[in-house]
């Protein structure tokens, strides 16, 4: 029995090294491909045949940057010829797969690594930036990156690209929504940092890591606050909205800042605005504001702050509405009105309140993808009649897709004068939106 028992055990066995021997394709083990990688001038310590990585490290003092490996491979291998012609290896992405018709191909990156240090050729002592919405805050210089093109740290851990750390100074911390992009010049790749809007004002440095080396920018970063930029008015709110928050850049303390809240209906009102931060302005939600859509001006120590404006933008810069789902109408318009503006004369169609009949009344509809669910109504403001315009089924729109509206034909029996406008979104439960802020004369 003992004898049946070490029979059994020695087949097991020998049916476990076949299948050792047999691995297919998907086998990791080292000893399939690589047998051995040597150099003439380079000692064999200094290669080291890793899972995906030949590492080469140079001897102090080598000379050149053309290397002829002699490669020797397992049994099912075969060898390129290129890389057995011998490369060029300084800044160069070196790389070699060995073929096989019974195993997976093997792929290789050679990585050289040399005793020269990351050369950063900058002469600027410093970058002075200035936080401007308008003007990317960026910082560009050129880095000289020893060895091929890929290389390794002594964790393995493999480099296609460098890696930028950005750090203040003040609290080391590191600077994070940075962004990076590189060039190439003969052997110098550009480096380019651009940094966010909402970086910490101060002082910078710069790292630059390639494997085990690292290099800093000799330069100092500086990160200055600009002008005051603010965004137009403060977008839309409800009623359980808990305040009015308008966005911005250098939003300085010690400074006024007020609101006047204006539409054809109310007239205008004027609300205090709390400084949060450098880009944030706040005020409490007035609890006697009507549900309606309003133009912002923003006043700052009394004075108006001009403001660049999209003409794609409408009216109003503040809808207050019932729900998140309630429609509403941003831009009035007619045929007759399109323009253009800017150097490529992009076209635009102007907002109007005089209101030809003899032409199609434009409405542009904002938050709703219902183009053609919406009727328009109109509320004479003398006798408070309301005429139904049904939605013709048709859009207007122009090349660039900024805006789109619906065309309504004026009927006979709507009367000259000034109208409200609503709209009564057809599909499903009928619901009247929040009223246009600008009142129609119709002629």
């Amino acid at each position: 029995m003992k004898k049946l028992l070490l029979s059994a055990l020695i087949l097991f066995i020998l049916g476990c090294k076949k299948q050792e021997k047999d691995l297919g394709p998907n086998s990791d083990r080292e000893t399939l491909g690589i047998k051995s990688f040597s150099i003439p001038g380079i000692p064999d310590e200094n290669i080291d045949i890793q899972k995906q990585v030949v590492k080469i490290k140079l001897p102090a003092g080598f000379q050149g940057d053309f290397l002829k490996p002699t490669v020797t491979v397992t049994e099912h291998f075969k060898v390129p010829a290129d890389i057995m012609s011998g490369f060029n290896f300084e800044g160069e992405n070196v790389s070699f797969t060995l073929e096989s018709e019974k195993f997976q191909p093997r792929h290789y990156d050679v990585v050289v690594l040399t005793e020269e240090p990351i050369a950063i050729l900058s002469s600027e002592q410093r970058y002075d930036l200035t936080i401007n919405p308008n003007v990317p805050m960026q910082v560009k210089f050129a880095v000289s990156l020893p060895g091929t093109g890929v290389t390794v740290n002594d964790l393995g851990d493999v480099y296609r690209t460098p890696i930028v750390i950005v750090k203040n100074k003040a609290d080391g911390s590191v600077l994070s929504g940075t962004s990076w992009d590189k060039g190439h010049d003969s052997l110098n790749m550009h480096v380019l940092i651009d940094f966010p809007l909402t970086a910490k004002v101060g002082e910078y440095e710069a790292t630059i890591q390639w494997g085990d080396k690292t290099a800093k920018l000799p330069a100092t970063i500086a990160i200055n606050y600009g002008e005051l930029v603010l965004y137009n008015g403060f977008d839309h709110i409800t009623p359980s909205s808990s305040e009015l928050v308008m966005h911005g850049y250098n939003i300085a303390p010690g400074n006024v800042y007020e609101a006047i809240l204006e539409n054809d209906f109310i007239g205008s009102r004027k609300i205090s605005l709390t400084r949060k931060d450098y880009y944030n302005l706040t005020a409490a939600i007035p609890k006697d504001l009507p549900l309606d859509s309003y133009k912002v001006t923003t006043l700052v120590n009394g004075e108006i702050l001009a403001k660049e404006r999209s003409p794609f933008r409408g009216y109003a810069d503040l809808f207050y509405r019932k729900s998140n789902d309630d429609l509403i109408i941003k831009s009035v318009s007619q045929p007759s009105m399109k323009k253009t503006f800017g150097p490529h004369s992009v076209e635009y169609y102007e907002d109007a309140t005089a209101i030809s009949r003899s032409e199609a009344l434009l409405i542009n509809v904002a938050w709703s993808t219902e183009f053609r669910e919406n009727n328009l109504k109109l509320v004479n403001r003398t006798t408070n009649k309301e005429f139904i315009l049904k939605n013709p089924g048709v859009s207007v729109g122009l090349p660039h897709g900024m805006q789109v509206y619906s065309p309504y034909t004026i009927p006979n029996e709507i009367p000259n004068g000034e109208y409200e406008a609503y709209l009564v979104w057809a599909a499903g439960t009928a619901t009247i939106s929040g009223r246009y802020p600008r009142i129609l004369t119709i002629q």
